[in-house]
């Protein structure tokens, strides 16, 4: 499956998602950028990570993934500072004594060993780029000038159809907008989230009531169609320069670099050879030139890699302005919107002001499960009810004294291997010293994998450690009464 979730709205996405995890039996290759949908039905990882392929069959999702990378983040700066500063040493000595005739051979030695140690810099620095991610140095922001209004948005008995003879894509819509919401619109497809962000655009007039917009408001707006409305015979810099034609081209090439397209390559591509991820971060930032305080996104993250959806985000969370975004990533909508808004296909609308989870736990009838519901385990599952000792029968008070002895010593086998892994943990960190780098990058990758290995069992362990000792504890004073 390629990116399956891109045009699903967010029922259909559940019932993808149950399907895959409890009915599939067959083998499963998915591409995506939808965490929630990877973390779900998936139990490993092939990744494509700065130019390098990873697989992890033992992580279940790209943000962990990322953070095991950390550790071997940290040891190449460390190095790579180290590294420097003896160049720096190197360098300075033979400026010092070059042109004494005793020590010029030691001076031209020095000069030998800086230039080998400035290749391995080189090299350290292209590996570190490489864990890095092509997208660690950028940031994304909106440009914002004034506040605008108090209620920069609201719609007024706001309904839509193409034609008299259509049917009704929204009817009797009302609702206000205040600034520096974080709004996601979310709903089955063709109940008219697009729509409304059309009307709220100034793209579609109402067919009856009004949507009218507070005073200062600066609109920016990011649609699919504004993928097709790049120039796509002309440069990535000539794209951005006829949207702002009055910015200088240093100016321009600043923005671009911010957005990954680095130095006179990437800006002199054509935009039809550029890939679907680069294509959308070209046409968000066609809205990020100008200033704006209110932000209307249709579907942005469809084609934005895990790591630019994570900049936008960040950039939606620092905004001072008010934001509107139509979506069906869980993920994103869950970390970003503080007011759900659900349309319905029979033009009902469910305004809730709270982020995405308490949105479900409060309307249980439009999700088919809940991220993050705790899973009883199998042993505490197994406590038996509620009920005082002395109503209990012997063999109710025998079989709660062999639960008790079961979890017992479970929890001691567990304190046991994380003991063990804790040991290898410490093990593996002593072998990081200055002449690890020295080794072939194939066994430091097989160092850095049972790096990862050691550091999620241990985390896995702990988690169940913590489970298994509440479990005994809330049984302990079931026992007791």
């Amino acid at each position: 499956l390629d990116e399956p979730t891109n045009h699903l709205d967010i029922s259909s996405i559940q019932w993808l998602e149950e399907f895959l995890e409890k009915e599939y039996e067959g083998s499963l290759i998915l591409v995506t950028h939808d965490v929630a949908l990877q973390k779900r039905v998936t139990d490993g990882l092939a990744i494509v990570h700065g130019g390098h392929f990873y697989y992890r069959s033992h992580i279940r999702d790209y943000l962990t993934f990322r953070d095991s990378l950390t550790e071997e983040k940290r040891h190449l700066e460390k190095n790579i500072e180290g590294l420097q500063k003896k160049i720096d040493e190197n360098v300075e000595f033979v400026e010092k004594y070059r042109a004494k005739a005793r020590i010029a051979s030691r001076a031209q030695s020095k000069q030998k060993m800086a230039d080998k140690m400035l290749e391995e810099l080189e090299e350290l620095k292209d590996r570190l780029a490489r864990v890095e991610g092509s997208a660690y140095n950028l940031h994304f922001f909106f440009r914002m000038e004034n506040a605008g209004s108090r209620f920069p948005l609201s719609a007024q008995d706001f309904s839509f159809r193409y034609s008299e003879t259509s049917p009704w894509i929204i009817h009797h819509l009302n609702l206000d907008v205040k600034r520096g919401q974080r709004i996601a619109i979310i709903g089955d497809n063709g109940a008219g989230k697009t729509t409304l962000l059309n009307a709220f655009a100034r793209r579609l007039t109402p067919t009856t009531g009004t949507c009218p917009t507070g005073a200062g408001v600066e609109i920016g707006y990011f649609g699919q169609h504004q993928l097709d409305e790049l120039l796509l015979e002309d440069t990535v810099l000539d794209n951005l320069r006829y949207r702002a034609p009055k910015t200088s081209a240093e100016q321009l090439r600043g923005w671009l670099g911010a957005f990954g397209f680095q130095g006179e390559h990437e800006i002199s591509k054509k935009a039809k050879i550029l890939s679907g991820g680069e294509r959308a971060r070209l046409a968000l930032l066609r809205i990020l030139v100008a200033p704006v305080n209110l932000c209307l996104l249709d579907e942005p993250t469809n084609h934005l890699d895990i790591e630019t959806k994570a900049l936008l985000k960040n950039a939606i969370r620092s905004f001072e302005g008010t934001v509107l975004v139509v979506s069906h990533d869980r993920e994103f909508i869950g970390d970003i919107a503080d007011r759900i808004i659900y349309l319905t296909l029979d033009h009902k609308h469910f305004d809730h002001v709270g982020d995405l989870k308490s949105f479900f736990e409060k309307y249980p009838q439009f999700v088919r499960h809940l991220e993050g519901r705790a899973q009883p385990s199998r042993l505490v599952a197994e406590k038996p009810e509620d009920v005082t000792s002395g109503s209990q029968s012997y063999e109710e008070r025998k079989k709660q004294k062999n639960l008790l002895r079961s979890l017992e010593r479970k929890i001691s086998s567990l304190e046991s291997d994380i003991e063990k892994l804790g040991q290898e943990k410490e093990q593996l960190q002593g072998q990081l010293d200055e002449s690890f780098y020295s080794k072939p990058e194939v066994e430091q990758s097989a160092y850095f994998l049972r790096l990862s290995e050691v550091e999620k069992k241990l985390h896995d362990l702990m988690v169940e450690w913590e489970k298994q000792a509440t479990a005994l504890e809330d049984l302990k004073k079931r026992v007791s009464q």
